[in-house]
């Protein structure tokens, strides 16, 4: 059966060192991650804004923290199918620029619906972002450092949402005429990624076309055995906002519901997000150490733990360590879950392929405010703590479970 010609990447040209190119890529990289993770960490300052005494009913906070991974699940699988088809760095830079504007709307919405409608038209470029950027750094970096890279880059970009939170938390104290603390936020982001859709612009006009790639055909058998991972890996994405997204997203709220104050609850959410840039010195130590599979369910029984003991205890020096070290875990999580699924793609669609699971990931991101407010309010911190904890064990035996096939040799190619 004749198959068709993809490209992988070559080992003699990606031994070659970092160049300019690729430097202004990962610049490029680190700042456009630094605004996509600041827009989801708005989700959380939105929570502990909103979760105060005399604030909107639960309802409404439901369907504003839903907004953006719903309009994720959209722009995921679009995205990846345009990137493939008309370039990687266009597609980003047009993501950008819809964050930029979408996230200006969000700053001057009157009320909370109009906030929510907002919130979910940036969801649709914020969904694009993440999935589509590993695929282009699955393309242009070395197969043998992108694991650490892409902890590195996004692991450095979350200094800028960490200083968003700082900051927020700072105007929510004292705040600056004529916006609330939370609109300056997503005025500070939208400019931002105004920069960053400039930076990848540039990297579409310097790209180099595919300097790293050479040839190969793949067996139309061995192309369909690469998709049918899709199957295992997309439960197992669909399980993992459990583990990134619900601890993070609400630990905030769930301080202020345990009786301490709105800038109390911003503080740990800062917290939790300047864990990332902890783990860029930590991933030398974890990763690359075995199984990739195992590692992330090692990671993920971290995280209960962590989460049981913030739950379990009102020390703020525990709190606050807790917080940190969720989102040290998280941060090792995440990327390489993504990166996994990328180097396990068929070449030809490598962005479609990251994306779709991307977007099973946003689908479960959508049930984490739908199921856990409701439980927050009914039934308090604890219960929450619990539900996040059980839904992340659940995921466990999955990634033992299907790590021979996930990490088993993609493509089996014949040289042409």
């Amino acid at each position: 059966m004749r198959g068709r010609a993809v490209e992988v990447a070559d080992p003699a040209v990606v031994r070659q060192p970092l160049s300019w190119s690729r430097t202004l890529l990962l610049l490029a990289a680190g700042l456009g991650m630094a605004v996509d993770i600041s827009e989801v960490a708005l989700s959380a300052v939105l929570a502990t804004v909103f979760a105060s005494p005399g604030k909107p009913a639960a309802a409404g906070l439901t369907w504003l923290l839903t907004a953006l991974p719903l309009g994720a699940v959209i722009g995921a699988p679009v995205a990846g199918w345009a990137a493939d088809r008309f370039g990687k760095a266009p597609v980003l830079a047009l993501a950008l620029l819809a964050m930029a504007l979408t996230s200006t709307l969000c700053a001057f919405a009157p009320d909370m619906a109009t906030l929510a409608a907002c919130r979910f038209l940036c969801g649709l470029a914020v969904g694009a972002f993440p999935p589509v950027m590993i695929a282009l750094l699955a393309d242009r970096l070395p197969p043998q450092t992108s694991q650490r890279l892409a902890v590195v880059v996004t692991g450095l970009a979350s200094i800028g949402p960490l200083l968003l939170v700082l900051l927020i938390r700072a105007l929510e104290l004292t705040p600056v005429a004529p916006l609330q603390g939370w609109r300056w936020g997503l005025l500070i982001v939208a400019v931002a990624a105004l920069v960053a859709a400039a930076l990848f612009g540039l990297v579409a006009m310097r790209a180099e076309p595919l300097p790293l790639q050479r040839p190969v055909v793949v067996s139309a058998v061995a192309e369909r055995l690469v998709w049918r991972r899709l199957a295992p890996l997309f439960l197992i994405f669909f399980l993992s906002p459990w583990a990134t997204s619900a601890f993070p997203m609400l630990n905030g709220a769930l301080a202020v519901r345990r009786g301490f104050q709105v800038d109390q609850g911003l503080l740990l959410v800062a917290l939790t997000g300047a864990g990332p840039i902890l783990a860029v010195a930590l991933a030398p130590f974890v990763l690359g150490r075995g199984r990739p599979t195992n590692t992330l369910a090692a990671l993920g029984l971290a995280m209960i733990l962590i989460a049981l003991l913030f739950a379990g205890t009102s020390n703020k020096i525990v709190l606050m360590s807790t917080a940190l070290s969720y989102g040290v875990c998280m941060q090792l999580y995440l990327p390489n879950l993504l990166l996994l699924a990328a180097q396990s793609a068929p070449n030809g669609a490598r962005a479609l392929f990251t994306a779709s699971l991307w977007s099973a990931n946003r689908i479960g991101t959508i049930l984490v405010p739908l199921s856990l407010i409701g439980v927050l309010n009914n039934w308090g911190p604890l219960a929450t703590v619990v539900a996040i904890s059980v839904a992340i064990g659940a995921a466990l035996p999955l990634l033992i479970l299907f790590g021979r096939l996930v990490d088993a040799p993609a493509h089996g190619p014949h040289h042409g």
